[in-house]
């Protein structure tokens, strides 16, 4: 039960993130295959773990999930295929660099790992001259792990590069190797070295379009930089002047080149920049077997690229920092007698503090019990995407809240963002004219532009017209012509947040043209340019298909899915400082407390704003106990009575009251005894 709890929230993450994830997931589904003894389901699960994990560059799980196949191949009796995965394992423990499991993996199974094991897992180049005369060597896995371990500990910049761009021209078989990074919107060329120079030249950021003044030369085909800067995808030419698709490259016509590599360094999926190599004495100078090795690399000088920036960037801030501080030290020397006298003044005997929680409703900006949740980052990040998104979840897990604290944000980044409450436009008797328009009246009264329009008229105007049109004309000629405008312009992007759309169910008449408008936003972005700066974020408690229920209309179906969980433990960190005022162990109450709610929102907060109000001393070692007579005290007992806010009794009448009020009660009876059910995608289950 446990392990299933952990694959719905590793399910969670994998769709959100397929590269960090998905392999994990598919190797504990190929585990539990293996137990229920479901032997065909668990072979193809852990091929498909081990190809997601080789893919995103995770070698030591790629090198687990071997390991696991061998095992699972040996308990079948299939030796050879056992062999096959357990060797494969080893060479992935090497290359990760994890020696004593590879030590521990050849001392259990010796049958394996022979002298002649040993020599075919080898990764040889073919023995050539390579340009500086010498004949290439061999090299085996030692190799490839001690070239890695050199570019992983180099964390300067400039370093890493003139290592990096030995280590593949030395390594490749090449004449001429070039290190290109990406500089704003521009490639340019960072490093160079030749085969025959023991030094390598850093240079100051050339484009990689540059020219040789001399001859009017490109110093780089760029063709080729381009494709594989677009399909992240390496290119390798064994006579590039008389085969293949950039035979017409200037750089290429002129330089008569023969052999050329072009490689991406690739970080989880991120371009980090490009090597190219190039050999213009020898066809066919780049083997597979040197290819396979530069690929090994590049995929740690990647890391090492993304690294190293990453240092620059602290390095400078910090720096910063540190001039910032130093000219605000002598301010705030000068005013630390006024900040001591004002903190004396604001000191009385009464409590002076303010934390509190809040239970129900929206929290407000600063509130300091608000609880930061996966959902929050999804929503930000596809909302800065230009994602359409939805949070249709039940009552009480803080959807409002959230919102008010988008809204924040997105603003704060230079975002124009209009919340819309859609039981301010009325449901009880009013038309669909009144309907629409009121909807466009919020919408003018939230983006500030009732001034610039009469809406009265403008509506008045267009009588002939259906509402939905009217509404549509709206939001292309008037919202994004004039909101959002910056210098005259409009460029900044605008954020519709619709709260409290399962309203619109309750309504009298169809609204599934509203639903229909809000796809034509989004399907408008390919013929028009303006309407990429429009987003929608939808909030309520329905479901995506019960927006559009005709089944002659596409189900509103576009858009990303936002899922707010209950409260996690290490999430809720910001709930502890009301505890910490009552006990001095706040942690170990906060664990209690999640014993009774499971992280619920509403209920969570409850809790602990009863803990927080309580005159009752709480003993330490026993809080459990105390916590239960609180509970059984002041919410079970007399619960209806005891229910303020409101939310027990609002659980009740949603149940009770329902056309399916029967068809409910069976099914939480169902849960409650069994635990859990076999879901059929029914109207109760989904209510």
């Amino acid at each position: 039960q446990k392990i299933e709890a952990n694959q719905k929230q590793m399910k969670v993450w994998a769709d959100n993130c397929e590269a960090n994830f998905l392999h994990k997931y598919l190797l504990v589904a190929a585990e539990m295959a293996r137990i229920a003894d479901q032997w065909t389901e668990a072979m193809e699960l852990y091929d498909r773990a081990i190809e997601s994990a080789k893919e995103h560059k995770f070698i030591q799980n790629e090198a687990l999930g071997n390991e696991l196949a061998a095992k699972f191949w040996r308990s079948r009796g299939k030796e050879n295929f056992a062999k096959l995965y357990m060797r494969k394992a080893r060479q992935g423990y090497q290359i990760w660099g994890a020696k004593r499991k590879v030590e521990q993996l050849e001392e259990k199974y010796p049958q394996w790992f022979s002298s002649q094991s040993h020599e075919s897992d080898k990764i040889t180049t073919t023995s050539t001259t390579t340009t500086s005369g010498k004949s290439a060597k061999s090299l085996d896995i030692e190799s490839i792990i001690k070239a890695s371990e050199t570019l992983s500990k180099e964390i300067v910049l400039e370093k890493l590069l003139a290592t990096l761009m030995e280590i593949a021209i030395e390594n490749a078989g090449a004449q001429k190797g070039c290190l290109i990074l990406k500089q704003e919107d521009n490639w340019v060329i960072e490093a160079q070295g030749t085969a025959n120079n023991d030094e390598v030249l850093l240079l100051q950021s050339i484009s990689i379009d540059s020219v040789n003044i001399d001859n009017d030369i490109p110093i780089l085909p760029t063709t080729i930089i381009n494709y594989v800067a677009r399909t992240q995808e390496p290119i390798v030419l064994n006579n590039a002047v008389s085969e293949g698709q950039f035979i017409n490259d200037r750089y290429i016509i002129a330089n008569q080149t023969k052999s050329i590599l072009c490689t991406p360094l690739l970080n989880q999926g991120n371009l980090s920049g490009i090597v190219y190599l190039e050999n213009n004495l020898t066809t066919d100078a780049f083997t597979p077997e040197r290819i396979e090795l530069l690929n090994i690399l590049s995929a740690q000088a990647a890391i090492s690229i993304d690294n190293s920036r990453l240092y620059q960037t602290l390095e400078k801030r910090v720096e910063e920092r540190t001039k910032e501080l130093s000219q605000t030290l002598e301010i705030l020397k000068a005013t630390q007698a006024e900040l001591r006298f004002e903190n004396d003044l604001l000191r009385s005997e009464e409590s002076f503090a303010t934390f509190d929680y809040q239970v129900g409703g929206s929290l407000p900006m600063d509130a300091p019990t608000y609880v930061v949740r996966a959902g929050d980052r999804y929503l930000y990040k596809a909302l800065k995407r230009g994602e359409f998104c939805y949070v249709l979840n039940p009552r009480q897990v803080g959807k409002s809240s959230l919102m008010v604290r988008m809204i924040d944000y997105l603003q704060h980044e230079g975002y124009c963002c209009a919340p819309i409450d859609m039981t301010r436009i009325g449901s009880e008797n009013v038309t669909p004219e009144q309907w629409y328009k009121g909807f466009a009246f919020e919408l003018l009264r939230r983006f500030d532009l009732r001034s610039k329009i009469n809406l009265k008229t403008w509506w008045q105007e267009r009588e002939d017209r259906p509402p939905i049109q009217r509404l549509s004309e709206l939001i292309e000629e008037v919202l994004l012509t004039q909101a959002g405008v910056e210098n005259g312009i409009p460029t900044k992007p605008l954020v519709i947040f619709i709260d409290e759309i399962d309203s619109v169910l309750g309504l009298k008449f169809s609204v599934h043209d509203f639903f229909a408008l809000i796809r034509s936003c989004y399907n408008q972005r390919s013929l028009n340019p303006a309407y990429q700066r429009l987003t929608f974020a939808l909030f309520g408690v329905t479901t995506p298909s019960d927006l559009i229920t005709d089944v002659q209309i596409t189900p509103f179906n576009i858009g990303q899915a936002i899922y707010l969980e209950g409260f996690k433990e290490h999430e809720a960190q910001p709930l502890l400082q009301g505890l910490a005022e009552k006990v001095s162990n706040p942690q170990t109450l906060l664990k209690e407390v999640f014993n009774w709610t499971n992280g619920q929102p509403f209920l969570t907060q409850k809790i602990c704003k009863l803990i927080h109000n309580t005159s009752t001393p709480i003993p330490v070692h026993d809080e459990a106990a105390w916590l239960q007579n609180l509970i059984q005290t002041q919410v079970i007992n007399n619960w209806e009575y005891q229910d303020e806010p409101e939310h027990l009794r609002t659980i009740r009448d949603r149940v009770l009251k329902s056309k399916q009020s029967a068809q409910l009660l069976e099914l939480y009876r169902q849960v409650l005894e069994q635990e859990e059910i076999t879901l059929t995608d029914s109207s109760v289950e989904r209510e």
